[in-house]
């Protein structure tokens, strides 16, 4: 029997939606099809367009979710075990992430330019592929965007993952350097202000505001603080506040991250965490009918995060933006879609999935072996 809970499925699936409907629109967009016709144009720009607005989600959610396991483990923040909760983040993420670097390394040597930095461009001199993808695996990958800017059509969109990394490194630090609970939540309202004042000193650079650690980490903080209030709240009382946030969520959304890069990230988080707060963690039967593909999107997050990018780089390696012309853009954004699904699929199913239940079953049986 599974312990997901099909809500907070629900919510990662709609994160990841909106992250690949934003990369398909810069890459062949949608103007000139068949949606001209169906939705008005404003809709459908800022439901694309506000795509990074996914990313915010997924952080409040990866905050709430590491705090609540965290202390299901191991009884309370203070007594987390630092080096088991470190093999237990890379079990699950170090397989699909190799992977994935391996993929765009061989394919950024065979030539095709939105796997290289520089795009393949002479006369390149930023960082090297190599570098970059170290940048990746030792947490410092957004410095290196913010020195040079967008340089990786690919390795560029993991930024995000690179602040969850940070935010893993330090997450179990921070439990045991505090000790008392009180301390952690002063420290994550610390960041919580931060986060504001540091995108209203970068308004300038979209680079900054958006993919800076400082930048992030009151969306993860908020959503520790989630984690933290749940246990002092009856799951009753947060009826009304579902409600609100289930409202305001789009609200904030549809309104754009333009003009609202000061709070318009901290809004999307709290209306995140709202929801997240004991999150019913059952659905109807037609409530689950209606909810399965985003449901099964949310399982898959990570997968489709890590490949979709590596699909539509390979795609628009071969059939240039320009080419594409009227619904052809809607038929390339169900090829992007459907063949995301498919390899996140296998990656998980006979890759990921396995080596991460092999990895953990040996810490298991690692630890049960040792002195009490």
């Amino acid at each position: 029997m599974s312990d997901r809970n099909p809500n907070i499925d629900v919510l990662r699936g709609f994160a990841i939606l909106v992250v690949l409907l934003l990369h398909h629109a810069l890459a062949y967009g949608f103007r000139g099809s068949i949606t001209d016709d169906i939705i008005p144009s404003a809709w459908l720009h800022s439901l694309v367009i506000n795509g990074s607005y996914g990313v915010t989600m997924f952080f409040a959610i990866s905050g709430y979710l590491i705090t609540s396991i965290a202390l299901r483990r191991y009884g309370s923040l203070s007594n987390i075990d630092m080096w088991h909760f470190y093999r237990m983040r890379a079990s699950r993420i170090l397989p699909p992430l190799l992977l994935a670097l391996t993929t765009v390394l061989i394919l950024g040597q065979i030539g095709l330019p939105f796997f290289q930095n520089g795009g393949g461009e002479p006369g390149y001199d930023g960082p090297s592929l190599w570098l970059t993808v170290l940048s990746l695996l030792t947490f410092w990958h957004n410095a290196l965007m913010q020195q040079d800017g967008y340089f990786n059509y690919v390795l560029n969109v993991y930024w995000s993952l690179s602040v969850e990394e940070m935010f893993y490194l330090l997450f179990p630090l921070c439990c045991l350097m505090l000790k008392r609970g009180s301390h952690l939540v002063y420290l994550a309202a610390l960041f919580v202000i931060i986060g504001p004042v540091y995108r209203w000193l970068n308004m300038d650079s979209s680079v900054d505001y958006l993919h800076g650690y400082l930048a992030t980490f009151d969306a993860l903080s908020i959503g520790v603080l989630a984690a933290l209030l749940q246990e002092k709240i009856a799951p009753r009382a947060m009826r009304p506040w579902r409600l609100i946030a289930a409202i305001l969520l789009p609200v904030i959304y549809f309104s754009g991250i333009s003009g609202n890069v000061i709070f318009g990230f901290t809004g999307i988080s709290i209306c995140t965490a709202l929801l997240l707060i004991h999150s019913p963690a059952k659905q109807s039967p037609f409530w689950r009918k209606v909810t399965s593909p985003l449901r099964w999107m949310g399982r898959h997050s990570y997968e489709l995060y890590l490949f979709h990018i590596i699909v539509l780089a390979t795609m628009r390696s071969f059939i240039p933006s320009d080419v594409v012309t009227g619904n052809e853009k809607l038929l390339m954004l169900a090829v992007m879609i459907v063949s995301s699904c498919l390899v996140s699929f296998v990656v998980a199913r006979w890759y990921a999935t396995p080596l991460n239940n092999w990895f953990r079953h040996r810490l298991l049986s690692q630890e049960s072996r040792a002195p009490a």
